[in-house]
């Protein structure tokens, strides 16, 4: 019984217990919800996530703010590109950029050319595509020119979610790796 208040004390819960004579005891235990979204912790010194949205139309542009900022509350700063030569632009002057939604159909410079130019300077940068044209042609001409991952639209936000939780988690393990070995 000891063990088991103890951890749950550091899981900042508690338990209680309801004992009635010659009926038997009844434990209970109460931890506090921890949504799986929203969490991802970014280190003491509060690093912020700097993710560029490659995206034409401003109401996708908003919506996928909306669920990186209000749904998921990444401690992030958003960039924006409204045309693939922008997006191309912006991953050569900011080295910090740590992922990109790349919508592929958009003006001046379409996101498959985009892409295949950001690969030249930044080869390990995670670039997931996003387009409503999502035929089976696409996602592959998508991944073969260099995106790690393919959405199709309509977005939607447990998949984008799920999407960026798991390259960013990638990206604070390789971190926190690499911290604790130079220590």
């Amino acid at each position: 019984m000891s063990i088991a208040k103890e951890n749950t004390e550091l899981l900042g819960g508690e338990i209680s217990v309801k004992s009635e004579m010659m009926e038997g005891a009844t434990f209970f235990v109460n931890i506090p919800f921890k949504p799986v979204y929203g969490t991802i912790e970014t280190e003491e010194n509060n690093d912020k996530f700097i993710i560029l949205i490659a995206e034409d139309e401003e109401v996708n542009y908003i919506y996928l703010e909306t669920i990186l900022k209000d749904i998921m509350k990444l401690n992030c700063d958003i960039l924006h590109a409204k045309n693939g030569r922008e997006a191309v632009d912006i991953c050569q002057s900011n080295i910090a950029i740590d992922i990109v939604l790349m919508d592929l159909k958009m003006p001046v410079l379409n996101g498959f050319l985009a892409t295949k130019q950001i690969r030249k300077f930044r080869p390990y940068l995670p670039i997931i595509a996003q387009t409503a044209y999502s035929t089976i042609e696409d996602r592959k001409e998508a991944i073969n020119i260099g995106c790690n991952d393919f959405i199709s639209k309509p977005i939607e936000k447990e998949v984008i979610m799920n999407v960026i939780d798991n390259f960013l988690t990638k990206k604070l393990a390789k971190f926190s790796y690499l911290k604790h070995k130079s220590i």
